[in-house]
């Protein structure tokens, strides 16, 4: 072999093992940064599932301040209901006439009213949130489950108890009123006894309205 093509050949290969340094050296960096990347992709799905999860689970105080806020608003208004039904009327009808007893009724309806009102609002807002953090919800309407067939029922038997208790609030009790103070100058027997009965009839269907409820708040957390 001639000195000639000895160098070119030694050329040639320090040419050949500069390419491959470069390759490899530029190959080592393409993973490096492959696993940088990878790392920060980590590091940011794994905060946004953390965002996530603080976002879906509130504080345990919070759904602790929500259980109660929801059980006490329960117990004052299906409690007043039950002692209404149970109690109260029963004792009205034995012991008063019965045009002392619309003015009794007249008279607690005015007590009953804002509590009664209050405590659906609170029932409302205090469901909303437990519904929304239940990983049961799939949806408002949704009857995909036994959970939201009940929570649904319990919606529906609640929107009924609302629009009884507005027949209540505002055509009931104002007629009762009005019955009332027509009977200081005539004889009105007859309307008095009717709205009288028409009364006890929407407390009753209330209370059983919410027992109803009951049953299906059972049934969802039974599921």
């Amino acid at each position: 072999m001639l000195p000639g093509d000895r160098d070119a050949n030694d050329r040639s290969s320090s040419l050949d093992h500069s390419c491959s340094s470069n390759e490899y050296w530029a190959s080592s960096h393409r993973t490096a940064s492959n696993r940088s990347t990878d790392r920060s992709t980590n590091r940011a799905t794994s905060t946004n599932s953390t965002n996530l999860n603080m976002i879906s689970s509130p504080p345990a105080w919070a759904l602790a301040l929500t259980f109660w806020l929801h059980l006490l608003a329960t117990v004052t208004w299906v409690g007043s209901l039950a002692a209404i039904s149970f109690l109260i009327l029963p004792a009205m009808q034995r012991s008063l006439a019965p045009e002392t007893q619309l003015v009794f009724i007249e008279a607690m309806q005015k007590r009953l009213e804002p509590i009664a009102w209050f405590s659906m609002s609170l029932l409302v807002v205090t469901g909303l949130f437990q519904m929304s953090v239940n990983p049961h919800y799939d949806g408002f309407l949704s009857t995909s489950t036994q959970w939201s067939l009940a929570i649904l029922t319990k919606h529906l038997l609640g929107i009924l108890m609302v629009v009884v208790s507005a027949v209540q609030t505002w055509e009931v009790i104002p007629a009762i009123r009005r019955a009332i103070v027509k009977s200081k100058k005539s004889e009105n027997a007859e309307e008095l006894d009717s709205l009288r009965r028409r009364e006890i009839l929407l407390l009753r269907l209330n209370f059983g309205l919410s027992v109803l409820i009951l049953l299906a708040t059972a049934f969802a957390r039974a599921s």
